[in-house]
């Protein structure tokens, strides 16, 4: 329960995966009937997890997939910031800055990552999801994370170093520091390492966003409203 999103007055539920989903058709329904109910949900109702919308940013993932999923309305808003910020192959050079509401389970998210990733596929482009305060970013990350750590198992100095640290900026730091300062490093988690680190490099901290950012793509900005920071955010990006 999100007691920050309401809807007629009353805290929405906000379920991040399948098994959370169906844990509380099971508090809700008896046994036998919460599995059919949950069934047809599933059947009716297009559903995303965490691991889906990490999935969208990893180099070896289609994205065409998650566009066909897309609802109408949410297809016509994608292009439509397609339009103002691609053409074709390439980043506009004039910039925009695109406001997108929906409440949640809307798919502004899912939006945010799939133009992170149409930046990613452009060589030059920098692209950055700015952040505050975003639980569904710390998950993200964790999902990177234990993605990473799955590739490096039987290294545990590396994965103990991981699990102690949260904080993105040190993940990423530490990591660095770890396979450019090792000396016979194995080519393999050096290449694991560093495609980790440039999914990392994805999301920061909006106070430290770069002047030279192609796309910067902030989630709940409302965190930030108020902020005289905010407004230097948007006049230099």
């Amino acid at each position: 329960v999100d007691n920050n999103i309401k809807h007629c007055g009353e805290p929405i539920k906000v379920f991040l995966k399948d098994s959370d989903f169906s844990g509380y058709i099971d508090s809700v329904f008896d046994e036998s009937s919460s599995t059919e109910v949950f069934k047809e949900y599933k059947k009716r109702n297009t559903m995303w997890d965490i691991s889906h919308i990490a999935d969208i940013l990893k180099k070896e993932s289609s994205t065409k997939k998650y566009i066909e999923r897309f609802h109408w309305d949410q297809k016509k808003v994608f292009d439509r910031l397609c339009d103002n910020i691609f053409d074709g192959n390439k980043i506009r050079k004039e910039k925009t800055v695109d406001i997108i509401y929906g409440g949640p389970g809307s798919g502004k998210t899912l939006l945010a990552m799939l133009l992170l990733r149409k930046c990613r596929d452009i060589s030059y482009a920098k692209g950055v999801f700015a952040y505050k305060i975003n639980p569904t970013i710390n998950a993200l990350v964790r999902e990177y994370k234990n993605d990473f750590k799955k590739k490096i198992i039987g290294n545990d100095d590396l994965i103990k170093t991981l699990d102690r640290i949260n904080n993105i900026d040190a993940v990423r730091n530490n990591l660095e520091d770890y396979i450019y300062n090792t000396n016979s490093i194995d080519p393999t988690l050096k290449r694991n390492a560093e495609e980790f680190i440039e999914l990392l490099k994805c999301f920061r901290f909006w106070t430290k966003i770069e002047e030279e950012s192609d796309l910067v793509v902030f989630d709940e900005v409302q965190a930030a409203k108020g902020d005289s920071g905010l407004k230097k955010l948007l006049k230099a990006n």
